[in-house]
């Protein structure tokens, strides 16, 4: 590894310009930044009415051991209502065990293939299934 003094890796501020320099290279971060951060299509998410539930068999359980056929739903999210636009922060907050994480999850597309979700997810308007 190279030996570099500490004024190449601090960043610095000159002539109304951020940049940074980086083994003897100056970098323009405000150039770095639309180039790899620019959005040409901004998406616009919203679910409506998310309800999402999963069905669990007791199993070990010794007020069951006669039934295996006894079912519970359990609900994990009920009636959520939201929106995530461009260039707002959005926070989900919430007590453990909450379903801030399920929820996370149903919008990101990776879930449990148990469970069963039912109202709307869109994307500038469109409906994803």
């Amino acid at each position: 590894m190279p030996n570099r003094n500490a004024d190449e890796r601090r960043p610095f501020v000159a002539d109304d310009e951020i940049a940074v320099t980086y083994d003897s290279t100056k970098v323009d971060i405000a150039t770095v930044a639309d180039d790899h951060l620019a959005v040409d299509h901004p998406l616009t998410m919203s679910w409506q009415q998310l309800n999402v539930t999963i069905d669990i068999i007791p199993r070990n359980n010794k007020w069951f051991k006669k039934s295996k056929n006894v079912l519970f739903t359990k609900q994990l999210l009920a009636n959520l209502n939201g929106h995530a636009v461009p260039g707002k922060i959005v926070a989900i907050m919430g007590s453990s065990g909450a379903g801030k994480t399920t929820l996370l999850g149903i919008l990101s597309g990776r879930f449990n293939k148990h469970l069963k979700i039912s109202g709307t997810i869109s994307l500038n308007g469109l409906r994803v299934d």
